[in-house]
């Protein structure tokens, strides 16, 4: 129940009880006191907040997003604005969030029930990368950038401001169907950290950022106890007005650059869903959108095959799926799912490099390459099949079988890695699930997949190497344990547990990943101390591993290089939490929350073999941790029926031993830090107002 409706109420039992007490109330006390709790309830609630915040010590990840990112002074500000006609039922909704930050957003809402209604929507947030540059870059800000490892450094800030603005409206119209008609923008402007070079000279950039996203849609739906359907058009722009960033020095091979090109997409849609009485339901969606990119080249390709002055980028997408959901007896429920895909890229096919024939010195980066584009088309079909049983003892088992086979179009002019045309992945799921006694539910699930699929086409520059991305296309089994327990003891306990284990396994190539282990848990518990104060608290861990093999070859005419290495990296996050909340007094609340967060991983590089002669000894990647630590109070004071007073105190306590960026210097000089402790607090007051 929210706070506006607990404190009427806590008044009203205040009152009744203390005139039960003294034997002073009449009966017309009792319907006056009644009356006003009905009218609290029924009568909407309009609400200001305003206050001041202070924020102190380094918060440039704290404040991120939020505008709270440097010490100073900011003005709270909250709108709940909440009007309605008992007349007409009509409804008029005003709310503000955070009007006095970077992350503001304010909403309008008008509505007559059961009849129409629209809404206004604008927002603004924006992004501080929490990052410190110290560059002699100039022209930042701007699209033409002057690189200089001469030009004397400064401190510049980096971020992204969004401005969004949406708009809606919804009509019903007589016999179930209903209009819906909604707009939206997104424009950001800024500046974002970028960069250009090869191995060993790298220069720092930025890129301008001036883009505006555009998203609308139309829909009408129809809906009866039997039967709903859903069908209409969405579209989306993508408008970028810096298509290109031009670079005096540096490396001038790179200049000028293409930033991400200016793009639209158009689809049609229909969905529904039928009921088959009290028994069974389905449900169904079908799609098709096309995408298309015809931007105007940076700078057109001067080449034999290719006269085109944009790519012709066009992609089309149908999208089919269907759901039985039947319970034909009192005991089994069945379900089955089927879902296809087709992704067909049209994109004009013209030459974009020059050709790279094969020789024994040519580098392996470039061997091979035709110069023209390879549009990549894919088509997927899964289906599930599940049906649970309920047996005797409380007893319930479920089973579930799923299916997958996705096939890609294969490029045989150019390939860097091997490649597979189709593949195939099954997976089967067993769950138990029984009520252990009235207060403690538990299951079991196990779940077993492998996926295989055709045979591997070679990659066309190291047939002896052979490279194959394993995470897509390697042959691959996966095992997965799941234990989950609910316990409620009492009505003042209760504890939820799950843990799952799960296990990965490479076959057919010697190279990428060989093996993954996952392991999670994760508990829950509330706590009713007594009814004027509650506590909560959770603990979460997950731990993975994954070993992975890795052949060094840069050039086969180069002795030594062929170098076998190994990385055994591991990835540990824990995060635990506790929670107060407490009414020690009808008009008084307090709240206290504190969580920590752990993130470490570990890398493990090692040398394992090679035909090479290259004796070199690798040293591991140092290990990292990341340590965030939140601490927030609360107390919130009312002063009567319609005021009150609330103060809030966070603490925010970063730490990391991320290498990343520690010493990290460009080319030209530039260089970036991260600090590695960042501690930062914040204070905040804030007024309230109810009125009705």
């Amino acid at each position: 129940m929210s706070r506006a409706y607990t404190r009427p109420l806590l008044q009203f039992t205040a009152v009744l009880v203390s005139g039960l007490a003294s034997g002073s109330l009449l009966a017309q006390d009792y319907e006056k006191i009644a009356n006003e709790l009905r009218m609290d309830l029924a009568t909407p609630d309009t609400r200001i907040d305003v206050g001041v915040g202070m924020v102190s010590g380094d918060a440039r990840r704290f404040g991120a997003y939020s505008g709270l990112n440097s010490e100073s002074a900011y003005g709270l500000l909250n709108l709940n604005l909440v009007r309605r006609d008992d007349a007409t039922g009509t409804w008029f909704r005003l709310k503000g969030n955070n009007l006095g930050l970077d992350n503001r957003q304010l909403r309008l809402e008008h509505q007559q029930q059961g009849d129409w209604a629209y809404y206004l929507d604008t927002g603004h947030y924006r992004f501080r990368d929490p990052r410190v540059f110290n560059t002699g870059l100039a022209g930042v800000g701007t699209a033409s950038l002057t690189v200089s490892a001469a030009a004397p450094k400064r401190t510049i800030d980096l971020g992204v401001a969004h401005d969004s603005f949406a708009a809606g409206f919804r009509k019903f119209v007589i016999g179930g169907l209903e209009l819906r008609a909604s707009f939206k923008q997104d424009e950001r402007s800024g500046d974002r950290a970028y960069g250009q070079g090869t191995p060993g000279t790298i220069n720092f950039l930025t890129e301008a950022i001036d883009r505006v996203t555009r998203q609308w849609e139309l829909t009408a739906s129809y809906a009866d106890k039997t039967l709903q359907l859903t069908g209409g058009y969405s579209g989306s722009s993508f408008q970028n007005k810096l298509p290109r960033i031009d670079i005096a020095g540096g490396i001038a091979t790179f200049s000028p650059t293409a930033a991400p090109p200016s793009n639209q997409a158009h689809k049609f849609h229909l969905s529904g869903g039928y009921n088959f009485g009290e028994t069974g339901r389905s449900t169904f969606k079908l799609s098709r959108s096309i995408a298309k990119q015809d931007s105007v080249f940076v700078t057109p390709p001067t080449l034999a095959g290719n006269r085109e002055t944009s790519p012709g980028g066009r992609e089309v997408t149908t999208l089919a799926y269907a759901d039985l959901t039947l319970r034909p007896a009192d005991r089994l429920d069945l379900s089955a799912q089927l879902r296809f895909e087709d992704r067909d890229d049209q994109s004009r096919v013209a030459q974009y490099l020059t050709p790279a024939v094969p020789t024994a010195t040519t580098s392996l980066a470039t061997a091979g390459i035709t110069g023209f584009n390879i549009p990549r088309s894919l088509k997927q079909l899964k289906g599930m099949l599940e049906a649970g049983y309920q047996l005797d003892d409380g007893y319930r088992l479920v089973a579930g079988l799923e299916h997958e086979q996705i096939r890609r179009n294969v490029p045989f002019q150019y390939r860097r890695i091997a490649y597979r045309e189709r593949t195939d992945e099954t997976q089967a799921r067993v769950e138990i699930k029984r009520m252990l006694s009235e207060t403690l539910n538990g299951g079991l699930a196990f779940i077993h997949g492998y996926r295989g699929g055709s045979e591997y086409v070679p990659d066309t520059y190291s047939q002896a190497t052979n490279q194959l991305n394993s995470l897509i296309w390697a042959d691959r089994q996966r095992d997965k344990l799941r234990l989950s327990a609910d316990w409620i003891p009492d009505e003042d306990w209760s504890l939820q547990f799950r843990g799952d284990l799960g296990s990965d396994r490479y076959s057919g190539r010697n190279l990428g990943p060989r093996k993954g282990d996952t392991l999670l848990f994760s508990a829950d518990a509330a706590y009713q101390i007594s009814s004027k104060w509650q506590t909560h608290a959770w603990l979460s861990q997950e731990r993975i591993l994954v070993e992975q093999a890795t052949r060094s070859d840069i050039n086969p005419a180069t002795v030594g290089d062929n170098v076998l290495w190994q990385a055994s990296v591991r990835n540990t996050t824990t995060a635990l939490g506790f929670g107060l909340k407490g009414r020690p007094k009808a008009n008084l609340e307090l709240g206290a929350d504190l969580s920590i967060a752990a993130d470490a991983a570990r890398h493990g590089l090692q040398r394992t073999g090679g035909s090479g002669t290259d004796a070199l000894t690798p040293t591991s990647l140092p290990d990292y941790v990341y340590r965030h630590l939140t601490l927030k109070l609360h107390a919130d004071h009312a002063l009567d029926r319609h005021s009150g007073i609330r103060g809030e105190i966070i603490i925010d306590r970063m730490r990391t031993n991320d290498w990343t960026w520690q010493g990290w210097t460009y080319s030209d000089g530039t260089t970036v830090t991260l600090p590695e402790r960042q501690n930062a607090a914040f204070l905040g007051i804030t007024y309230y107002h109810r009125m009705r």
